[in-house]
C-alpha cells in the first residue's frame, strides 16, 4: 500500500469515526428516525458530499459504530482469552465479565442507541460476539453434541441470545446489581442448564 493510500484510508477512518460519534451524541436526545443527514453533517461539521462518499444512510452510520464496538470486543477477547487453561465455568465468567466491563465503559452511548433506535442491531452485535466466543469455549472443553443431544452451534446461539438480553437489561435499566452480581447470576443460569444435561460445569 502506498503512502498516499494509507493517508487516504486514515482520512476515511477518521471521517467515519467523527460521523459515528456525532450520531451517538444526537441519539442521546432524539430518535434516530428524526435525525436527518443534514442534522448529522451539521453536528459533525462534515459536508453532505463527504457523507455520501462513505455512507448511504443514517443507519449505515449506526451500523459502523456497532461494527467498531464489536471489533473492540473481539480484539479484547483475542488478546486475553485463555479458554483452554480455565474451567468451563471460569471461561464463561471471563467472556461475560469482559463484555460487561467493556460495554459499561460505553454505557451512556449504548443507552442512547437502545433508547432512540427501535431496530435490533445492537442486540445482534452483542449476540454475534457471544455466539462466536461461547462456541469456541464449548469446543475447547470438548462439549460434544452426543453429550448434550444438540449441536454446539445451536447451544452457543441459545446461550448468547439469553446472555445478550440480560446484558442489555443490565446496562439500560440501571438495576441495583453490580457487575460481579450480574456475572454471577448469568453463571448460575448457565450452570443450571448444564446440570440439567448432566454436563460438568
Amino acid at each position: 500500500m502506498s503512502k498516499h493510500q494509507k493517508k487516504e484510508d486514515l482520512r476515511i477512518t477518521k471521517t467515519k469515526i467523527k460521523l459515528s460519534n456525532a450520531l451517538i451524541e444526537l441519539l442521546k436526545n432524539r430518535s434516530i428516525d428524526t435525525i436527518s443527514i443534514s442534522n448529522l453533517c451539521d453536528a459533525s461539521n462534515i459536508s453532505r458530499a463527504t457523507f455520501y462518499n462513505n455512507f448511504n444512510s443514517i443507519y449505515d452510520v449506526l451500523n459502523c459504530y456497532l461494527a467498531g464496538l464489536k471489533k473492540q470486543l473481539d480484539d479484547a477477547y483475542a488478546k486475553e482469552k485463555k479458554a483452554t487453561s480455565m474451567t468451563l465455568r471460569s471461561s464463561f465468567d471471563f467472556i461475560i465479565r469482559l463484555a460487561v466491563n467493556h460495554l459499561v465503559t460505553n454505557k451512556n452511548n449504548i443507552k442512547a442507541v437502545l433508547k432512540n433506535n427501535t431496530n435490533s442491531n445492537f442486540h445482534n452485535t452483542i449476540a454475534t460476539f457471544f455466539t462466536a466466543s461461547i462456541k469456541e469455549v464449548l469446543m475447547a472443553h470438548e462439549i460434544e453434541m452426543a453429550v448434550l443431544g444438540i449441536s454446539i452451534s445451536s447451544l452457543a446461539s441459545f446461550l448468547s441470545g439469553g446472555i445478550s438480553m440480560l446484558l442489555i437489561s443490565f446496562i439500560y435499566d440501571d438495576t441495583n446489581k453490580n457487575k460481579d452480581e450480574f456475572v454471577d447470576e448469568c453463571s448460575r443460569i448457565i450452570a443450571n442448564i448444564f446440570r440439567l444435561n448432566e454436563v460438568r460445569y
